[in-house]
């Protein structure tokens, strides 16, 4: 492409070395504002990051749509921007509602009193995975796009090639069907690593817990194996919507793929808002507490 002078071993030595110092920076000032800040570093990071694009994708927005657009076009757009304000809006409130949304399962202790035991409850998170089985499931897709990037200039008119670059592309319904299927499929499986139900049933027993109407031990971990397929059924169409729908918009409607807030960044977005609210919270009731035993 023109974009290196001298292209050979050194250059790219030198370019993969600059990268990683940089990376490794980056990763430093994370630590930086996890330990002297609020809120996770990297992931304050990445939500800066993404957020710093809306300002140019609305720029480019207005300077393509707008500016040059004949009276009848103006209002369409308008109408569009209307339309797609709102679906942003109730998107991120689905987004907030889902992420919160968990099932409580309750949980009574034989050697606990009455009105402790009433109050137990193991709590199961319908979105348990969070983002990541979005960013697998992308990183997934992108390294096919990326190999077959390498055979772009001998094979572009074969057609293995041409198959292949179908269905691993996010502009087809090829490429969108598979998106969708491996994040389902990797929702399961990061859930079932973040709760193990052979685990939590034998934590349960050996602090003399049990659920009601549940036995104790392999019937409890099958009863938690059950209810987390159930949530993470829920959690993995929940994730695919959500990702899916900008790739169905940029191809049904012709919407640019570019969107700053796609569905993977808005996933990240609204998750590190959440929980930067909730660190916040958290610092603001600690510091009144503080301050009651002080008074005190």
């Amino acid at each position: 492409l023109g974009l290196i002078d001298n292209p050979g071993f050194v250059t790219y030595l030198l370019i993969a070395l600059f990268m990683t110092a940089g990376s490794m920076f980056v990763v430093w000032i994370g630590e930086q504002i996890t330990e002297y800040g609020i809120g996770n570093g990297t992931s304050i990071i990445i939500f800066a990051g993404i957020l710093a694009q809306i300002p140019s994708e609305l720029t480019f927005y207005y300077q393509n749509n707008i500016v040059d657009a004949t009276s009848s076009e103006l209002n369409q757009q308008m109408i569009y921007a209307g339309v797609f304000v709102l679906v942003f809006i109730l998107l991120i409130m689905f987004i907030i509602f889902m992420s919160q949304a968990e099932r409580q399962i309750p949980v009574r202790y034989s050697k606990r009193a009455n009105s402790a035991s009433q109050k137990s409850h193991l709590p199961l998170k319908i979105n348990s995975a969070g983002v990541i089985p979005v960013i697998f499931a992308s990183s997934l897709i992108m390294v096919p796009q990326t190999v077959l990037g390498l055979f772009a200039a001998d094979y572009s008119d074969v057609s293995w090639y041409q198959v292949l670059s179908t269905i691993f592309n996010l502009e087809q319904p090829a490429g969108i069907a598979i998106y969708a299927i491996v994040i389902i499929l990797f929702t399961f499986f990061y859930a079932h690593i973040q709760i193990n139900p052979e685990r939590a049933a034998e934590n349960l027993q050996k602090a003399g817990g049990y659920i009601p109407s549940i036995r104790p031990g392999l019937a409890t971990k099958e009863y938690l194996q059950k209810m987390l397929n159930r949530l993470s059924a829920v959690g993995s169409l929940f994730l695919m919507g959500v990702a899916v729908l900008p790739l169905l918009g940029a191809y049904f409607f012709d919407m640019p793929q570019s969107i700053a807030l796609g569905g993977t960044s808005l996933l990240i977005v609204v998750g590190v808002a959440l929980d930067t609210a909730k660190q916040i919270e958290g610092r603001t009731i600690k510091r009144q507490y503080v301050g009651f035993i002080h008074d005190k």
